[in-house]
């Protein structure tokens, strides 16, 4: 089994203002474990590993951070899961990384003793996920849960796909191509 490497690089050439990420609750993470969101800079992320190396549960340990992260910084309203984009390359890894979410949300919502593992994963947003609560799991289950059929969790393929599909145009392409 290989470890899992991580590759960072940062979204954005310098940190937002307050101002800025207030109207943007996700910011870009400097890889402190820190607890406050105006203290918090997010990197693009890439996981190369093999498979059963643990991808799929840092990818969701990741994505339900970001959505404490957005929480935290603009309340119950600032939530939204369907500005994540989650991508892998098999259609049973992105049920699966769909399925991860759901359930460590839920755990998260009903067993205090599940937001303590979330916390001591090794990922820069388990400081956020340590200090969220119960209720504010519940809240966060609550939304990704009204919103899926928004959300993009799948395949490279399917996105890109959907990428063209929207701007057919753009790619010189007839509006009714298969």
């Amino acid at each position: 089994m290989n470890p899992v490497t991580r590759s960072t690089r940062p979204c954005c050439p310098q940190e937002p203002t307050l101002s800025e990420y207030r109207r943007n609750p996700v910011p870009p993470i400097n890889g402190s474990r820190s607890t406050t969101p105006d203290t918090i800079m997010i990197t693009n992320e890439m996981i190369l590993a093999s498979a059963g190396s643990g991808k799929t549960y840092q990818l969701t340990n990741r994505y339900t951070g970001l959505l404490a992260l957005q929480l935290k910084s603009g309340g119950e309203e600032a939530i939204a899961p369907e500005r994540i984009i989650a991508v892998t390359f098999t259609r049973k890894a992105a049920g699966e990384f769909f399925d991860s979410i759901l359930e460590k949300l839920a755990l998260a919502a009903s067993k205090p003793e599940e937001i303590e593992k979330l916390a001591r994963s090794d990922d820069p947003l388990a400081g956020i996920l340590g200090a969220t609560s119960q209720d504010d799991f519940r809240r966060i289950l609550r939304v990704f849960v009204s919103r899926m059929p928004r959300l993009f969790l799948g395949t490279l393929d399917s996105f890109f796909s959907n990428i063209v599909r929207s701007f057919p145009a753009e790619f010189g392409l007839a509006g009714d191509f298969e």
